[in-house]
């Protein structure tokens, strides 16, 4: 029998820094890609959110949470190995690790 909890998601999530996060003295936000272990979306929202919660960021829109394919296509190689490494190694830990944390710069 299948273990649901061992399913691999991922998502792309907007945010914004929390007031006490030092980032925010740079940047207003930005958006990140996550991997994660969940038993369903609903799970892996919650997760995601706690996660956010401690880094004080504040999610601003999802885009989406979804299983993760590992044959999705990426733009180079390189950016393919570096999501597929961090998938074998959320399988391994069942840790929600982000990926790089793309910022808008503060005006």
């Amino acid at each position: 029998m299948e273990n649901k909890a061992n399913k691999l998601y991922w998502s792309s999530i907007e945010y914004q820094y929390e007031k006490n996060n030092p980032e925010s003295k740079k940047s207003k936000g930005g958006f990140v890609y996550v991997f994660l272990v969940a038993f369903d979306v609903q799970d892996a929202l919650k997760k995601i959110l706690y996660e956010l919660r401690l880094l004080e960021i504040k999610a601003i829109e999802i885009e989406f949470i979804s299983l993760y394919d590992l044959k999705t296509e990426w733009d180079t190689d390189q950016q393919k190995a570096k999501v597929l490494s961090i998938c074998k190694e959320v399988q391994k830990t069942s840790d929600v690790i982000f990926d790089t944390f793309f910022s808008y710069k503060t005006e």
